[in-house]
């Protein structure tokens, strides 16, 4: 069942022209951008992955570093935080935007989840972590997921603030 859900989301993604560009966030400060399994993750849900590679180490990131970078999403989930500690902790953040520039954050596509539950753990919830990326990713095309995991997903706003994820 879940190597079949996988590939649901492959099939699905593999339907989309763009392919928007994604800064994972591991930790906030300092900022380190995911690794091992997060680029494959990406990729699958339809995205390309910004700094690292499929199986690449989760390196820390400068300003200088952050700024030479053009995401068009931003999903942050800091490993072994829920989304209430990483909602307590957006001052943070506010650091690791820089200017603002970027389109994740003109568009409004930066989103945090529960890194505890989904993204750092090896084992069956990592499905659930690439249909938690899918619907962030590409929301038209998985409302599915949206729905499924609105309660682990919320979008940051410009003011650091949070709401729910409705996929628009």
């Amino acid at each position: 069942k879940l190597e079949a859900r996988i590939e649901e989301v492959r099939q699905r993604s593999s339907l989309v022209f763009h392919r928007p560009t994604v800064l994972s966030i591991e930790w906030i400060d300092p900022v380190m951008a995911g690794g091992t399994w997060m680029p494959e993750l990406i990729e699958m849900a339809g995205g390309e992955a910004l700094v690292t590679r499929p199986g690449d180490h989760a390196p820390t990131l400068q300003f200088d570093q952050l700024e030479a970078l053009e995401p068009d999403m931003v999903l942050i989930k800091p490993c072994g935080f829920n989304i209430k500690r990483t909602a307590g902790e957006l001052f943070a953040v506010k650091g690791l935007l820089p200017g603002r520039r970027w389109a994740g954050v003109s568009k409004r596509r930066v989103y945090l989840t529960d890194g505890n539950q989904y993204f750092k753990r090896p084992g069956p919830r990592i499905v659930d972590s690439l249909e938690i990326m899918a619907a962030c990713v590409h929301p038209q095309i998985f409302p599915d997921f949206v729905v499924q995991y609105r309660d682990v997903i919320k979008r940051i706003l410009p003011d650091l603030s949070t709401e729910s994820f409705t996929g628009r």
